[in-house]
């Protein structure tokens, strides 16, 4: 009886200690320190007015991956990670230089696996700081008003301040 509770204990312990461990583990020291300079450099919502073009903030290109957080407040927020191409199995965007976009995503009302996915087309542009989408989904059209939170060379961040679907 002693040893199975030693036992317990033991691996309770190894169990504790690796836990631990791995809370520990990741850390800002373990950002990758062969990124330039230009991609931890993080450019706020206050910089979107301050210049002309979006393509200096490296805003044109794609995005994917989107991260949707909800706040309890009622902001919801989405982080996107910079590719070279939209992803064939998960939502993305791509903001063209005219103005253009194309949104991969949902091509159907059910989001439960397994997804299909198909692009959007739409447009989006800058008005008082903020980027307005407007974009096509399997309902009909959705208006988005957006806040740029960050853009790295590697993450977008922005807050949806106002969706409507129509």
């Amino acid at each position: 009886m002693k040893t199975k509770n030693k036992i317990k204990i033991v691996s309770h312990s190894i169990i504790l200690l690796l836990l631990t461990g791995s809370l520990y583990s990741c850390g800002k020291d373990d950002i990758d320190k062969t990124d330039s300079m230009e991609q931890q450099t993080f450019i706020g919502k206050d910089d979107i007015d301050k210049t002309d073009s979006m393509e200096q903030q490296t805003f044109i290109g794609c995005w994917t991956h989107p991260v949707h957080t909800y706040h309890a407040d009622g902001k919801r927020f989405v982080l996107y990670e910079r590719a070279n191409t939209l992803s064939a199995d998960s939502e993305s965007i791509e903001f063209l230089e005219n103005g253009s976009l194309i949104e991969r995503k949902n091509a159907g009302f059910c989001g439960t696996p397994p997804v299909s996915y198909a692009n959007y087309s739409g447009n989006w542009h800058v008005q008082n700081g903020n980027i307005i989408i407007d974009v096509a989904y399997w309902g009909g059209m959705e208006h988005r008003n957006c806040i740029v939170i960050e853009i790295t060379g590697t993450a977008l961040q922005m807050e949806v301040v106002n969706l409507i679907r129509y």
